[in-house]
C-alpha cells in the first residue's frame, strides 16, 4: 500500500472584515485541487485576480507540476488569471462549474 502525503490550504480574500473570495487547496504528489468561491453579486476590481495570485504563489501550488482548479462558471476574470500564469490551460464546464487544468509554471526566485 503506498502512502501520499496530503497537504492542505486555505486562502481568504478579505475587505473590511468582509469575506469576499476564498480558496482550499490540497496538495498531493505533483498535483494540487484547488477549490475556489467567490461571493457573488458585485465585487471591487481585481478581488478574483489577487485571489488567483495568492492560490498560485502558495508552497503548494508552487511544489506541484500540475493544478487541477474548480472555479465558479460566471467569474471569467478567475480563468483568465490562470490563462495568463500557467501553462497548457484546458477547461470544461461542470454544472455551475469550470474544472481548469493546467500546467504550473515554475518561477525562479531572485
Amino acid at each position: 500500500m503506498t502512502v501520499t502525503k496530503t497537504t492542505r490550504r486555505h486562502i481568504a480574500i478579505d475587505v473590511e472584515g468582509r469575506c469576499l473570495a476564498m480558496a482550499d487547496i490540497e496538495e498531493a504528489a505533483s498535483t494540487a485541487r484547488v477549490s475556489l468561491h467567490v461571493e457573488s453579486g458585485h465585487l471591487p476590481i481585481g478581488t478574483c485576480t489577487r485571489l488567483v495570485d495568492a492560490v498560485l504563489d502558495t508552497p503548494e501550488v508552487q511544489q506541484a507540476r500540475h493544478i487541477i482548479a474548480f472555479i465558479p462558471r460566471d467569474r471569467a476574470e478567475i480563468l483568465e488569471e490562470v490563462q495568463r500564469r500557467c501553462d497548457s490551460v484546458t477547461a470544461r464546464t461542470a454544472g455551475a462549474s469550470v474544472v481548469v487544468d493546467a500546467a504550473v509554471r515554475q518561477y525562479t526566485r531572485p
